[in-house]
């Protein structure tokens, strides 16, 4: 049957499937690198920003309540305007901040961490203006006592609420990177296996177009001699 075929027929046969094994080649290699760029984009367009709204997010707290205890301390009317005056610009910077956070993507578990979020800031954050009411009346050592025993605390647990959304977007990028070599490893030896045996097909196909061009042409000359 295959003798029958006309030699061009049997060359472009040939090439056509070389040309498949390149193409499937070419395929899972493109494949391959999209996979490893998407986990990349993963990494660095949402684990990375979100790391930075939570750092951010952090030493805007740390600020409020570093100035609260300025503040209880200060004595002078202008030195306490400035301070407040901070105060209200770092509690709208953190505002904005987890307004941009909530925008993000998350898992259930991370949807339940900045719940927890939201609600020790409105704790915290009351807490701190009972202090901030307890000086405006004069009351010093009552704001004092009251800073030290439930509003620093109160903070403090904010804080580590925080941290342990940071640890999971840590995490996160920790599954991404590893998902990411996971591709690259598959594409890779998939692309070799894939090279390797369109060489050793290219091989067979030249060598069997080669025999079954040269062999009936032999044969040709010896019957015209």
């Amino acid at each position: 049957m295959f003798a029958n075929i006309k030699i061009g027929m049997r060359l472009a046969a040939g090439f056509a499937v070389v040309l498949l094994l390149m193409a499937g080649l070419a395929f899972v290699g493109l494949n391959g690198m999209a996979s490893v760029e998407n986990r990349l984009n993963e990494i660095t367009g949402d684990n990375m920003v979100k790391m930075k709204y939570i750092n951010d997010m952090s030493e805007a707290v740390h600020v409020v309540v570093r100035v609260t205890r300025t503040i209880v301390l200060l004595k002078d009317k202008d030195a306490l305007a400035v301070e407040k005056r901070k105060l209200d610009s770092f509690r709208q910077k953190y505002n904005d901040t987890f307004a941009a956070l909530e925008k993000t993507s998350a898992s259930e578990k991370g949807k339940a961490i900045r719940a927890n979020i939201k609600a020790l800031a409105a704790e915290a954050r009351g807490h701190t203006d009972k202090v901030l009411e307890f000086d405006a009346l004069g009351k010093e050592e009552e704001a004092v006592a009251y800073l030290i025993s439930t509003a620093a605390p109160a903070a403090q647990k904010w804080q580590d609420a925080m941290e342990e959304n940071l640890m999971l977007q840590e995490e996160n990028t920790k599954n991404d990177v590893a998902a990411a070599q996971s591709a690259y490893e598959s594409a890779r030896t998939l692309m070799l296996s894939l090279a390797a045996a369109a060489i050793f097909l290219g091989v067979v196909i030249a060598w069997f177009l080669t025999i079954s061009v040269t062999k009936p042409l032999a044969l040709a000359v010896e019957t015209a001699n």
